[in-house]
Order: C-alpha cells, then sequence, then structure tokens
C-alpha cells in the first residue's frame, strides 16, 4: 500500500492525510441543511425551501438558494404556469427568491401576470402567467 501516493520523502512529510469519519458517524456539517424543510402549497403545487449539498449538488446552484418544486397536480394553476416537479424557482418579477418566505412574500405584493426564472434540469427558463398569484 505504500507504493501509492506520494513518493518522495519530502513531499509526503508536508502531505495533508485525509481524516476519515468513523463507521456510524453523523455526516460532516456541510451536508447538513439548517434552512427550513417545511412544505407549502403555493399556486396548489407543494413546494418547499433547497436544502442540502444533494440539492444544491443536483441543481447545479451556488449555495443553499431557491425553493423547488415537489409535486404539481393535474388542473392546478401551477401545471398551467408551466411548472414541473423538480423546478427550481429562483426569481420573481425580477427579484430573487432565496427561500419560500421570499416566494411567498412576493407573491402577495403581485398585481396581475407575474414572470418566474425557472432552473430545469440546469437550464433556465422563463414562465409567464395570468392573473393574480394568489
Amino acid at each position: 500500500m505504500d507504493q501509492v501516493g506520494v513518493q518522495d520523502p519530502k513531499l509526503r512529510a508536508i502531505a495533508r492525510k485525509p481524516e476519515m469519519p468513523a463507521v456510524g458517524a453523523p455526516p460532516p456539517a456541510t451536508l447538513v441543511s439548517n434552512r427550513d424543510s417545511r412544505t407549502a402549497s403555493w399556486l396548489g403545487a407543494l413546494v418547499r425551501n433547497v436544502g442540502g449539498l444533494g440539492e444544491v449538488s443536483a441543481g447545479g446552484l451556488p449555495g443553499e438558494t431557491g425553493v423547488l418544486v415537489l409535486e404539481v397536480p393535474v388542473g392546478s394553476r401551477a401545471q398551467q404556469a408551466g411548472l414541473r416537479s423538480g423546478d427550481l424557482i429562483l426569481k420573481m418579477d425580477g427579484k430573487d427568491v432565496e427561500t419560500l418566505a421570499d416566494l411567498l412574500r412576493l407573491g402577495t405584493a403581485a398585481h396581475g401576470g407575474s414572470k418566474l426564472g425557472v432552473l430545469r434540469q440546469h437550464r433556465d427558463i422563463g414562465l409567464e402567467f395570468d392573473g393574480p398569484v394568489w
């Protein structure tokens, strides 16, 4: 096993050795999210905050930001607007949506139609729909 990795004794002396987690140890703090994980209904869809390194990585996001669409019932206003399960809502009417609270607040303040900035399968798309958000 000594034949793998850094061979030069000078370099080996300064090379960092990774810390291996103990069996059954809790995951590193970076994998655990402190964000609110409660769900809410918005335009008939089930949504919640993006949370955890897995969702950040899967979405190609720079950090824990945005709202994840979990379910979009057939015939809901969310479906009519073009939302799909797995979409990440990042903007509403040009304003950042970092949390579910932002989405709900911006939705309450919206008058008439709204524009959503959505990340779908690593592609930015824009969705528009008529009528008030609520």
